[in-house]
């Protein structure tokens, strides 16, 4: 009788001989090894043909409950830690079927049901935000290194404020041009290029058109006077140099600093297109 534990040896084993032949690399393979261990405690002795969609089920909801240890605190397991055990059990089961223990994979769409809710913000919160971003905004630089930074600051303020008041992601966000700001229309509708943060190339095409009210043109304005002092190029959020801004960067240099000293450490990015229209531009 092949039994879930048996299965995994095996399924393990023949990872273990793709190791050999380079076909698969030891961190991978670690990778596996790990996530099994939260598998084998629940399917160890269990047959594989008595494993049905009723006990993935079950299995899926103990997990969502699981508190694992991570940097000394104890937490729940994440939504995409879930989701990687749940992926690994899809696949040992898909290893069973190819190899004829049983007729059916009854994992095959398994995800875990846990999201992560949106932070409720009131107006006084957003303009709070605002408020600790605009700090370091339009301030005026010492040196060379400094006016990079300021001009950093000021365009990811002005991105923010074009965010709340359009709804816009950063990936549409950040490839916009002067020249798709027509008679008081942003007109977004080509197969654009957007900087992932392993440096992967995709290609999205996005069509959208956004009619722009007589503040949020006076703010872009105003936007575009400063930003001419210090570079010159076709984007209307570019960095020093003119070259597309990288949206980790963004987040990981600047925005994680912002709604930390707010008081929201944990809102995205995302979170905050939520709220559009939400403020008037100042």
């Amino acid at each position: 009788m092949m039994t879930f534990d048996k299965l995994t040896n095996a399924w393990i084993q023949e990872k273990e001989e793709k190791l050999k032949n380079n076909e698969l690399s030891s961190k991978t393979l670690r990778g596996y090894k790990d996530t099994v261990k939260h598998l084998l405690p629940y399917f160890k002795d269990i047959p594989v043909t008595d494993i049905d969609n009723a006990m993935v089920e079950e299995f899926k909801q103990q997990l969502e409950q699981k508190i694992v240890v991570y940097n000394g605190k104890e937490k729940h397991m994440s939504k995409a830690s879930i989701d990687t055990v749940l992926n690994l059990l899809r696949i040992i089961m898909n290893y069973a079927v190819n190899n004829k223990y049983i007729y059916y994979n009854p994992t095959p769409n398994c995800k875990s049901t846990t999201k992560k809710e949106t932070p409720l913000l009131t107006i006084k919160d957003i303009r709070h935000i605002l408020s600790v971003a605009k700090k370091q905004a339009f301030l005026i630089p010492l040196n060379k290194k400094e006016k990079s930074t300021c001009y950093l600051h000021t365009a990811y303020y002005i991105a923010l404020i074009l965010t709340l008041l359009t709804g816009l992601p950063k990936k549409e966000l950040f490839i916009l041009k002067w020249n798709y700001l027509q008679n008081n229309t942003l007109t977004i509708s080509e197969n654009v290029l957007l900087m992932g943060e392993n440096t992967a190339v995709r290609k999205s095409n996005i069509i959208k058109r956004i009619k722009l009210d007589k503040d949020t043109l006076s703010l872009l304005t105003h936007w575009k006077e400063y930003q001419s002092k210090t570079v010159t190029t076709p984007l209307i959020f570019s960095n020093a140099e003119g070259y597309i801004l990288d949206p980790s960067n963004m987040t990981n240099r600047w925005w994680k600093k912002i709604r930390a000293v707010a008081g929201f450490p944990k809102l995205r990015w995302q979170d905050i297109t939520k709220f559009k229209n939400s403020i008037t531009p100042r």
